[in-house]
């Protein structure tokens, strides 16, 4: 999934420092919805990788890449799933935030 996601931003060309902030967006967004699941089946990080691909579009008919916005699709879930760990302590759940 992470090879889509950096082959939708290509023509784009991001530089290294892009290419290494998405990878690690994508990372962290990954670890935090590990074993969640779309009602579909699909594993959740499929959505926000959906919607960064739709948005690389739209980015390329501008002619812009927008590094933060795509960093701000891959992690919109991350912190409602991350508050609502019921094992975690409040200083555990401020850690992984």
């Amino acid at each position: 999934m992470l090879n889509a996601l950096l082959g939708s931003l290509e023509p784009l060309k991001p530089s290294r420092r892009d290419r290494a902030l998405v990878v690690k967006g994508f990372t962290l967004a990954d670890q935090t919805h590990l074993g969640e699941t779309r009602d579909s089946g699909e594993l959740y990080i499929s959505h926000p990788v959906a919607i960064v691909c739709s948005m690389a579009a739209k980015m390329k008919r501008l002619g812009v890449l927008d590094v933060l916005s795509i960093l701000a699709a891959l992690l919109h879930d991350s912190r409602e799933t991350v508050l609502d760990a019921p094992n975690k302590t409040r200083e555990q759940k401020r850690e992984d935030l």
